[in-house]
């Protein structure tokens, strides 16, 4: 005896087998297994991404990806702010004092202080 639950699943089945066999009209999401990350000042990495350029300012090398500046450090490579000089230190900075020098530290990025301008440094210990 034919209920109609079974019916439903004949009439399913058969529009599963005919949905198999015809070609796809729909393009896949081809981003959707793509991850993207992104990194805070301060993170470390182990590799540069793929493309990355080299800039050199004020006689220190970066790498930049994407808009993220890389510093190598350590046999790693931290994230840092644009090196460019800035005229502002982030919010939450502190002052450290080291060999008679002053440095800026706000998340393990170091400034020091030129003309009216601050400047990205390589830390000092």
């Amino acid at each position: 005896m034919k209920t109609p639950t079974t019916r439903l699943l004949r009439i399913y089945g058969l529009g599963l087998a005919i949905g198999a066999a015809l070609p796809s009209c729909v393009e896949p999401d081809r981003g959707s297994s793509q991850t993207v990350t992104t990194y805070q000042p301060g993170n470390e990495v182990r590799n540069l991404p793929k493309g990355y350029r080299t800039e050199v300012v004020s006689g220190t090398t970066y790498y930049c990806h994407d808009g993220t500046y890389y510093r190598p450090q350590h046999g790693k490579y931290v994230v840092v702010t644009d090196p460019r000089p800035i005229n502002r230190l982030p919010p939450g900075y502190r002052t450290i004092h080291h060999r008679s020098k002053t440095y800026y530290e706000c998340n393990r990025v170091y400034y020091q202080k030129s003309g009216s301008t601050y400047q990205i440094v390589p830390r000092p210990y």
